[in-house]
């Protein structure tokens, strides 16, 4: 999307500037009695500071090579120490906390719990919503909840408050609720979905051959290992609490129940799931899985069972029952089922959290853990990225080429890519902001932007040349005459992009590696079109002056 702006606005200003400007100049002309001469360029202080570096740099050649190669060597390191993710960390403002809770609970009864809990933060956010059981469709799969489950959703504005909400509904949660469990995760919107929000994220793998095997003991002690490393989970397995129920077989016998008319009831009463059926006696005997939360246990157990002859039994003479946990998500890949963690890293690199995992496994931790290749994916990106930027060094070579009709004059041109780009990279590491794919996107662009300068800079040392002046006489004209205009331009474009580097909003988070790399890469191209450019021509054309 930035790239077609990027095309359609270059292509309309290119179109403005050819066909519009010379009409609205003309028109300015005659009715106004404007005369460009009078702004012709005096010498100021500017242009008398602007001529004495120009001179410097043209005279002492080994400033020049030591001031790029200092430059190109700084970029390297920064490059090599970069925070390198494959999109920009952005701030958590909004949050959602899915409950679950675990007990038998009306529809009216849900909403109040979620009013209750809403009524002590609702004066501290710019917005939230509720979402008491089941949604009917108007929210979709995301929102799919079951009807004993909920979801509070909020919208602070910043960091620190969402930290504080969240914390808040927690803690009431834990001592109002004791039964309910919980979990937080962001809101399923499309930036979410493509950027990571509240820094890098780590997914680990837990496979097992079957989905029996997926006890919740198990993933709690999981669980439990990772908090116990400093490692922040921001999404964990789902799980809730159901009840196996066992027809007792001799009961039913004895009452004169058949086990089909005993199902039948049974069934008006709840929607049980068939898991297993046993073999007790040589009768099957089938086991039942239902949500625990799904009906009042005390009420079922007392609800009449009618034999043949009408004669009513309570329920709970011919059922036992066993309250347990289950896993609710299981995913699947081509290895095998599993079960995801997402991890926030400690301040440890990732090779020895892999040296940890590898530990885990080598222990005897039941099931396989596995670590998502996360840096093999960022080095995939970066690179896919960087063949982008090579691509269009590429065709800008090509256009200069053609526009100059010689093969070295765009490579003294290009030569300031390097230049530019290390001091981007100094700054995204300075900054903390990182490379990532934003970062490569406002180097894409300033590959295109900062060499316009120098374009025109020796576009008019050429004129000048061309015109029968020597060269070094041509080179200080060539820096009084496109001054203004290198300055103009460039500052417009910088000033431009500034306002989106502050602020704390998702907007500008998303944008300020763009706006750093734009401000940085063209502010400092800036100064190297007006002064190294000019003078690496120069040197190389000082005993050859003919283009």
């Amino acid at each position: 999307d930035q790239a077609l702006t990027i095309v359609v606005s270059q292509a309309a200003a290119v179109a403005t500037a050819i066909f519009l400007l010379p009409v609205l100049l003309s028109l300015i002309y005659r009715n106004s009695g404007f005369s460009p001469e009078r702004y012709s360029i005096r010498k100021f202080a500017l242009y008398r500071m602007h001529e004495y570096i120009e001179k410097q740099f043209l005279l002492k050649k080994a400033v020049s090579v030591f001031l790029m190669g200092a430059a190109i060597v700084v970029g390297i390191i920064s490059g090599y120490l970069i925070k390198k993710q494959i999109a920009p960390s952005l701030p958590i403002t909004e949050q959602e906390i899915v409950i679950r809770w675990n007990e038998p609970l009306t529809a009216t009864a849900n909403l109040e719990r979620l009013i209750h809990l809403t009524d002590n933060f609702k004066n501290q956010v710019q917005h939230f919503e509720i979402f008491a059981g089941r949604q009917q469709y108007l929210y979709g799969d995301s929102y799919d909840f079951k009807e004993q489950e909920a979801c509070i959703y909020f919208s602070s504005g910043d960091i620190e408050g969402t930290e504080k909400i969240t914390d808040l509904i927690t803690r009431q949660l834990k001592q109002q609720y004791p039964a309910a469990s919980f979990s937080i995760r962001e809101p399923l919107s499309p930036v979410s979905r493509i950027f990571t929000t509240g820094g890098e994220k780590i997914y680990v793998k837990l496979y097992l051959e079957n989905e029996g095997e997926f006890s919740v003991t198990g993933i709690d002690t999981l669980q439990k290992l990772f908090e116990g490393r400093g490692l922040r989970i921001i999404e964990s397995p789902g799980k809730s609490k159901v009840m196996i129920i066992r027809p007792v077989m001799e009961n039913l016998a004895m009452a004169g129940i058949a086990p089909e008319s005993f199902y039948q009831q049974l069934n008006s009463y709840i929607s049980p799931v068939s898991i297993l059926q046993m073999s007790v006696l040589g009768s099957s005997v089938p086991l039942y899985l239902i949500p625990e939360e799904s009906v009042s246990w005390m009420n079922l157990l007392n609800q009449p069972v009618l034999n043949a002859q009408g004669q009513p039994f309570p329920f709970g003479h011919f059922i036992k029952t066993v309250s347990t946990e289950r896993v609710e998500e299981y995913y699947t890949d081509a290895t095998g089922t599993f079960v995801r963690f997402a991890i926030v890293p400690s301040s440890e690199n990732f090779n020895s959290f892999q040296h940890w995992i590898q530990q885990l496994n080598e222990q005897g931790f039941k099931g396989k853990l596995v670590v998502e290749d996360y840096h093999g994916k960022v080095k995939a990106v970066l690179m896919n990225m960087l063949y982008i930027l090579i691509i269009s060094v590429i065709l800008l070579y090509l256009i200069l080429a053609a526009q100059f009709e010689s093969l070295i004059i765009p490579l003294i041109v290009l030569i300031e890519l390097p230049v530019d780009f290390s001091f981007v990279l100094l700054a995204l590491w300075i900054s903390g902001t990182g490379l990532n794919i934003m970062s490569f996107i406002g180097l894409v662009v300033i590959s295109g932007l900062v060499i316009n300068d120098s374009i025109l800079k020796i576009d008019k040392i050429i004129q000048e040349v061309r015109s029968g002046n020597g060269l070094l006489r041509s080179v200080l004209a060539g820096g009084r005459a496109r001054l203004n205009s290198i300055l103009i331009t460039s500052l417009t474009t910088i000033f431009a992009v500034v306002p989106q580097m502050f602020g704390r909003n998702l907007a500008t988070a998303l944008q300020n590696p763009v706006s750093l790399a734009i401000a940085v890469g063209l502010s400092v191209g800036t100064l190297v079109s007006i002064y190294l450019i000019p003078a690496l021509f120069y040197y190389l054309y000082k005993t050859n002056s003919r283009f």
